[in-house]
């Protein structure tokens, strides 16, 4: 689960199930759902997701592994770990930034960097893909991507 207090300001806890950490992870908030079957049921449900997202010309997926925090960490710190950890496949990157900019409603901003053949038939398609998943589990406002 995530730690609030460096982040407070930045997100507006009431309306955010998960945020960004650094690049490839996301870190859930507890206090937004009512048990912790919930919460494992949203994470359960949001790896799925993410590991369902493709490159809509090859088919390739954005992740080769989607792992949650029980399976790479243990000990007593277990709960400072993020939630869920994107191994992104070699042709994929994951940027994710939490920001002060007045622009952003929530300030925060993931960014998917998705390669393409041809941005023209393709880019439309990635764009709606993420931006329903993002939607979905109110991860984030703003989704950049961007093709080769």
């Amino acid at each position: 689960m995530v730690d609030r207090n460096p982040l407070e300001g930045l997100i507006d806890w009431e309306k955010s199930k998960a945020v960004p950490g650094s690049q490839s992870l996301i870190y859930i908030n507890g206090n937004a759902f009512n048990s912790k079957g919930e919460v494992e049921a949203f994470r359960d449900r949001l790896v799925e997701e993410i590991r369902e997202i493709r490159n809509p010309i090859n088919n390739d997926c954005l992740a080769k592994r989607v792992y949650t925090e029980n399976e790479l960490y243990s000990g007593e710190y277990l709960d400072r770990a993020p939630d869920i950890i994107i191994l992104p496949n070699e042709a994929f990157e994951i940027a994710c930034k939490l920001g002060t900019s007045a622009s952003l409603k929530h300030n925060i901003k993931i960014s998917v960097i998705i390669p393409t053949l041809n941005d023209q038939e393709t880019m439309g398609t990635c764009i709606r893909n993420m931006k329903q998943m993002v939607e979905k589990y109110g991860i984030s406002d703003e989704i950049i991507l961007s093709g080769s």
